[in-house]
C-alpha cells in the first residue's frame, strides 16, 4: 500500500472524500478489486497495520466470493489484531466455505483479546456463522453448542439454532 492510498483510505473513512472520490483519485476503476489487492499485499508481507486499512475498501465496495482463501488466511494467523473486521467481511459473503473458520474463531478467539473481549469476539462469530445456510453451518452451531463454555455464547448459540429449526 503506498502512502497516498493510505491517505486517501483514511480520508473517506473520515468523511473528507466519498467513495467515488477516493477511486478517482487514485484512478482505480473497479473498488472491490482494489480492496483485494490491498489485502492480498497486506497479507503476503505480514503487515498487520496494513491489514487493518487493507479491509476497509472491502466493507464499502463489497467482497466477491472468489477473496474467501484471501480472507481466511488472516482469520487463522497471529501476525495482526484484525480479526474481528475479517469476521465481518465473511459474514457479508455468507458462504459455506466459511464455517469450518468461522467455528474455529467462535471457539479459540485469538490471544490478544481479554475474558470479555474473547466472549464478545466468539458472539461476532457465531452470529456470522448463523448466516450461512446449509447443513454444514447447522452441524457447525451444533457443536460450538456442546462445547462452549460460556453462558452467553451458549444462549446465542442456542437461540440461533432455534430460530434455524434445527434444535
Amino acid at each position: 500500500m503506498t502512502f497516498l492510498e493510505r491517505d486517501v483510505i483514511l480520508r473517506m473513512v473520515g468523511r473528507a472524500l466519498s467513495p467515488e472520490a477516493m477511486l478517482q483519485q487514485l484512478g482505480e476503476p473497479d473498488g472491490a478489486a482494489f480492496g483485494e489487492r490491498l489485502v492480498a499485499e497486506a497479507a503476503a508481507f505480514r503487515d498487520a497495520d496494513e491489514l487493518a486499512i487493507a479491509l476497509i475498501p472491502g466493507f464499502r465496495f463489497g467482497y466477491r466470493v472468489h477473496q474467501l482463501p484471501l480472507l481466511h488466511e488472516p482469520a487463522a494467523a497471529d501476525w495482526h489484531r484484525s480479526h474481528e473486521d475479517v469476521i465481518g467481511a465473511l459474514a457479508k459473503l455468507r458462504q459455506p466455505e466459511s464455517v469450518e473458520v468461522l467455528q474455529r474463531l467462535a471457539l479459540a478467539p485469538p490471544d490478544y483479546l481479554d475474558e470479555d473481549d474473547a466472549v464478545a469476539f466468539g458472539k461476532k462469530a457465531i452470529r456470522a456463522l448463523a448466516e450461512i445456510a446449509g447443513e454444514t453451518a447447522d452441524r457447525a452451531l451444533q457443536a460450538i453448542a456442546a462445547t462452549v463454555t460460556n453462558d452467553e455464547q451458549r444462549d446465542l448459540v442456542e437461540r440461533r439454532l432455534r430460530e434455524r429449526g434445527v434444535v
